[in-house]
């Protein structure tokens, strides 16, 4: 990120990124499912163009991936399991 965007963009990002990760923990259910991506149990909920990709079902909340949305997420989770 750094490299890109510079520090402060980087930070934003990340202080939005851990403001998700609150909501979510506080609200189990936030995001989506994408059946086409991975047919894993875990939720999608997007923060600009990243992906955080969770288990709805864990406490504490368990963040499987955070991935940036132009990444080929399909061929990313192909091979995880969750």
């Amino acid at each position: 990120m750094l490299e890109n965007s510079g520090e402060q963009r980087a930070e934003h990002v990340a202080e939005r990124l851990f403001e998700a990760f609150r909501s979510i923990a506080d609200n189990p259910g936030l995001g989506h499912r994408r059946e086409d991506l991975t047919p894993s149990d875990v939720l999608f909920f997007s923060v600009w163009s990243w992906l955080v990709i969770y288990k709805p079902d864990r406490t504490p909340l368990e963040v499987a991936r955070v991935v940036h949305a132009a990444r080929d997420v399909e061929t990313l989770l192909r091979d995880e399991s969750f």
